[in-house]
């Protein structure tokens, strides 16, 4: 896990360098899923955000921060403000001196730390951190918070069954978030102790194509609006409460087997020809006429109530195979 989280930060020093370049921040946007487009660095809470499901999905206890010495490389920051290499020579010492020793006030160095994953997002002295990283240094003196992370039990990357699908990660059997950068987060939730399962090794879960539909439904394959926990996650259990109203018995009359149809046109010209004709011929003073005219009646008035007398049973909703002419 402490390697993993290193290059993943190592990878984040590397992408920074190519915000503010003509072809590098377009590529740097797409790559972080930006639909408004970004001027420099993408934040590392954003980029964490990005990569690791579930981030803030636990509600942790109100704490208070603490001074600590952080290995700078195992902070995601942003190069917001220059490159290392833009620092001039005679203000390095200087600089390393002051990253290293002054604590200052929150707003010059705060770090949100993952104990369980050894990893931080800076808050505050985002720069810093490529800066202490190209040279070498052991610590950034920061302000720091912990936040708490589902333990890897309780997570499970789940590979589609078909790839063009997307991958997704199940928290507790029952929340589900799409993984938009599969591959780098199979990666550093393996390294935490996850494991990659495929659907039908899941106990429990709801047909695999329904649970799809919801998710493109709500489009949790994109980018969300907002960076709530919820924005991005699927209920499973709404998905099987749907299946259930789906596949419920119910009974219904021919007159609601949407999408089909009755032709009335057809139906009513034969319950009208039986009517005109059971009437004329049961005005006929002759027994065996006057006995068909009257099962002409009784049928046209057998097809008028029969339309709501026949009842059909079966589930609320059903695929209507297709019909070959």
């Amino acid at each position: 896990m402490e390697r993993t989280s290193e290059q993943l930060c190592a990878l984040k020093v590397s992408l920074d360098r190519y915000a503010r370049q003509w072809m590098g921040q377009a590529f740097l946007d797409d790559w972080m899923d930006w639909p408004k487009g970004n001027t420099c660095a993408h934040d590392g809470h954003t980029f964490l955000w990005l990569v690791l499901p579930f981030m803030n999905w636990e509600r942790d206890e109100p704490n208070d921060y603490y001074r600590a010495y952080v290995n700078p490389r195992h902070v995601l920051g942003a190069s917001v403000e220059g490159y290392p290499e833009d620092v001039p020579e005679d203000e390095v010492v200087g600089r390393i001196a002051g990253y290293a020793t002054h604590f200052g006030s929150r707003n010059n160095a705060c770090y949100i730390r993952y104990p369980t994953l050894g990893l931080y997002w800076a808050h505050e002295g985002k720069h810093r951190v490529a800066f202490m990283c190209a040279h070498e240094q052991p610590a950034i003196a920061a302000w720091v918070r912990d936040a708490s992370y589902p333990q890897p039990e309780r997570i499970v990357v789940i590979a589609p069954t078909d790839e063009r699908d997307e991958w997704v990660a199940l928290l507790d059997g029952r929340y589900l978030q799409v993984l938009r950068r599969p591959r780098v987060t199979a990666q550093i939730l393996n390294a935490y102790g996850v494991k990659t399962v495929r659907w039908k090794e899941v106990t429990g879960l709801p047909d695999e194509q329904r649970v799809r539909q919801a998710i493109y439904a709500c489009r949790l394959h994109r980018a969300p609006n907002s960076m709530a926990e919820w924005d991005r996650t699927l209920d499973l259990e709404d998905v099987r409460q749907q299946q259930q109203n789906e596949t419920a018995c119910v009974e219904r009359t021919i007159h609601e087997l949407a999408p089909l149809r009755l032709v009335w046109r057809r139906y009513f010209a034969a319950v009208a020809v039986c009517l005109a004709a059971g009437l004329v011929l049961s005005a006929i003073d002759v027994d065996w006429v006057k006995q068909i005219g009257w099962m002409l009646l009784g049928g046209a008035s057998g097809l008028t109530v029969g339309l709501t007398l026949l009842r059909l049973r079966g589930p609320r909703y059903a695929a209507l195979d297709s019909i070959r002419q």
